[in-house]
């Protein structure tokens, strides 16, 4: 694994050394006697849950230099060394930041001895010293605690180190060089010395050390400037166990199933440098700190590269699928031959691009039905990357998808949903490749894969708005005052099956005994009991009841699912599920469109958009339970329910109306359901003479 994977400290600001130091002016001991509290390593700089340490000298003289000495120890076991960061600031000064652990992962505990800072001219009884300790990186709970007793001896002399007997390479040559079969014995780490012109990404040069072609064996390498401060190190970046430090510009491909040479470890600038190399399990520090504790040695050839990173041309393209817009639709089905260790590519244009915004354009490009599983890469016409997948769709199959959703998926992939975003008019290349794929900018892609004959599909349209959900929804009719309660048993579900669900809630909300709830206790699916519900509203949007949108997966007991509205005291939880405690908000009269999945499942805020990815079958129970008396009598006229019947409420009526499908849009469906308690009996869902005479009459009174 790569060092690093998490977030990395700050750079820092002085440099950092080692060694001893004349002429200590006073030693800070921390915690103070007169303020014992722990010294806490936890959450950002700035945070109040880190300590902040302040002592005031009494000893005179000039600081131009600090030496620390300390341990830390790991609170959270997921904290990293690389966090490990303390600010300390002289009396007037400006902050000195050190990171005194970079490389370092998981630990237990860490140790400083005489660590090194130089620091700007001081007066060190001018006032207060302050010391924060803090990480970079703030893991749940306290992260990290220094032990009492740490010390901060101030100095009067600038701080030297002795620098360590080093084989001397001179001016490293541009391009690839190497130092071959490189002897080390057991126990020891082996220095190199060199200096380089810098690597910088802003200036596409770079800086590329490894261990490649040095067998199987695990290597480490950490890379030191001259002052002793340590710039970074690496264990297994490289292939297999072997190691790579890469500065500057990416990208360059990597060696086997190493990592790319991308300029992950930052720039270095021009200068002197010390390379320190061993065999696992090395332990790097500043000053000039490496060591080991391998018992085997053996030879390690040690590999340099450096130079300007050189754009590449334009690929040849198999072919050109010429322009590619939402409308006209596009579709194509093509077979492309994957050379090893290389890519098919296509050119296409879009000149007007694909839009999600108002023309609610899409393209998918998938690999469906291949026989070798396909890696897709786009790249804009000039080189930048646009997007690449490997395995969205079906089995290990790759898709992109542009523009809008939403378009259900293949067998297991996720849903065509245009999580590539928009596409930008212009002319594209595509390439088809397989294995482990490392894409840039520049055209940049690297693959081991063995190549072979990949199906393609590319699919252009407009993504028609949903009105109603797809398959089409079980009526479970209205809950009421005569019909408080629905319970479905024994409902069948396959695979990747989604089932719609469509009742209409008519109790008033507003009701301090209100509640409606919905779960799948009593469900029997394999090979996991896992389900999941999600409520959407007639405009096909999940129901938002306030604290939040309306699914759930494992409320309930075991894996089932649970959703509760309402006002009314909780009701008991079943088994080792939740209570059922309004925990989804209010919800008011309407009719609803409930789907009920196995987990996993894909779904969207929208347009009833709800594709289930889960291998779960067999039955499941749905049980909706409600109380409440019936909702408050309104204006059946006042269809916007602003208080006043108006041309806005006729227009939407008439509208309603013409559709003619209450499943589609309920506005008109107003009359004919036979509940007294509700204007002319509420809706029966459908829409017909009956709604029409009710809300005329209705609107001619003026309610």
């Amino acid at each position: 694994m790569r060092n690093g994977s998490k977030a990395c400290g700050p750079a820092l600001l002085l440099a950092l050394c080692g060694g001893a130091l004349a002429s200590p002016i006073e030693t800070l001991v921390l915690p103070p006697a007169s303020d014992p509290a722990p010294l806490i390593s936890d959450g950002p700089n700035g945070s109040g849950v880190n300590r902040v340490v302040s002592v005031t000298p009494t000893a005179a003289g000039i600081v131009k230099s600090l030496k620390i000495t300390g341990s830390i120890t790991a609170i959270n076991g997921a904290t990293f060394g690389e966090e490990v960061a303390i600010q300390i600031t002289p009396p007037g000064g400006a902050p000195i930041t050190i990171s005194p652990f970079p490389g370092v992962i998981l630990y237990t505990t860490l140790n400083l001895t005489d660590y090194g800072v130089t620091v700007p001219d001081v007066a060190a009884n001018a006032g207060a010293w302050e010391v924060r300790f803090y990480e970079t990186f703030d893991d749940a709970g306290s992260d990290a605690q220094w032990a009492d007793g740490l010390t901060i001896v101030l100095d009067d002399a600038p701080f030297s180190v002795s620098a360590p007997t080093a084989t001397d390479l001179g001016a490293l040559p541009v391009g690839p060089s190497s130092v071959a079969t490189v002897n080390i014995d057991p126990g020891t780490v082996t220095w190199y010395k060199f200096t380089t012109t810098g690597a910088e990404a802003a200036s596409n040069t770079f800086l590329d050390i490894d261990t490649e072609f040095s067998g199987p064996q695990d290597t480490e390498i950490a890379l030191y400037r001259a002052d002793g401060s340590l710039v970074d190190s690496d264990d297994d970046s490289g292939t297999q166990f072997l190691s790579v430090l890469t500065f500057g510009a990416g990208t360059r491909c990597p060696v086997s199933t190493g990592f790319p040479y991308d300029g992950f470890n930052g720039d270095v600038p021009a200068g002197e440098y010390y390379l320190a190399v061993g065999y696992y399990n090395c332990t790097f520090v500043a000053p000039f700190g490496a060591t080991t504790n391998d018992t085997a040695g053996g030879t390690v050839q040690l590999n340099f590269n450096t130079g300007v990173q050189v754009p590449l041309p334009a690929p040849v393209p198999v072919a050109n699928l010429g322009n590619i817009a939402g409308a006209p639709p596009f579709a194509t089905t093509l077979t492309a031959t994957v050379p090893a260790a290389g890519a098919a590519w296509y050119e296409f244009a879009a000149p007007a691009g694909i839009t999600a915004a108002g023309v609610r354009e899409f393209l998918d490009i998938d690999t469906e039905g291949s026989a070798t599983p396909g890696v897709l890469v786009v790249y804009s016409g000039n080189g930048v990357f646009v997007a690449g997948d490997a395995g969205s769709g079906s089995g290990a199959n790759g898709q992109l998808t542009f523009g809008q959703g939403y378009r259900p998926p293949v067998g297991d992939g996720f849903p065509y949903d245009g999580a590539g975003g928009d596409l930008a008019p212009g002319n594209y290349f595509l390439a088809i490749t397989s294995g482990n794929v490392t894409v840039a900018d520049g055209f940049v892609l690297c693959t081991n894969g063995a190549g072979g004959d990949v199906t393609v599909n590319i699919r252009s349209g407009v993504q028609p708005v949903a009105t109603a959900p797809t398959p089409a929804p079980t009526d479970l009719g209205t809950i009421d005052l005569s019909r408080r309660n629905i319970n479905l048993v024994g409902e069948g579900l396959n695979a990747l099956e989604t089932k719609w669900f469509r009742f209409v809630l008519s109790l008033d909300n507003t009701a301090a005994d209100f509640f409606l709830d919905i779960d799948t206790e009593g469900s029997s699916l394999v090979p996991a009991n896992d389900t999941m519900i999600f409520l959407y509203d007639s405009d096909g949007a999940i129901v938002n009841g306030g604290p939040g949108f309306a699914f759930d997966d494992d409320g309930g007991s075991g894996f089932l699912s649970q959703l509760s509205f309402g006002n009314a005291a909780p009701r008991p939880a079943v088994g080792d599920g939740g209570e059922y405690s309004n925990q989804d908000g209010n919800i008011p009269p309407a009719t609803y469109f409930l789907a009920v999945t196995g987990f996993p499942t894909n779904a969207y805020i929208n347009e009833f958009a709800v594709y289930s990815a889960s291998g779960n079958s067999g039955t499941f129970n749905l049980n909706l339970a409600t109380a409440a008396g019936a909702p408050p009598v309104v204006c059946l006229s006042d269809i916007n329910g602003d208080g006043t019947p108006d041309g806005t409420d006729f227009i939407l009526f008439i509208n309603s109306f013409g559709i003619g499908d209450a499943t589609v849009d309920p506005v008109a469906d107003v009359a004919g359901g036979g509940n007294p308690a509700l204007p002319e009996g509420g809706p029966d869902g459908t829409i017909d003479g009956t709604d029409f005479i009710a809300f005329i009459n209705a609107f001619a009174a003026g309610c």
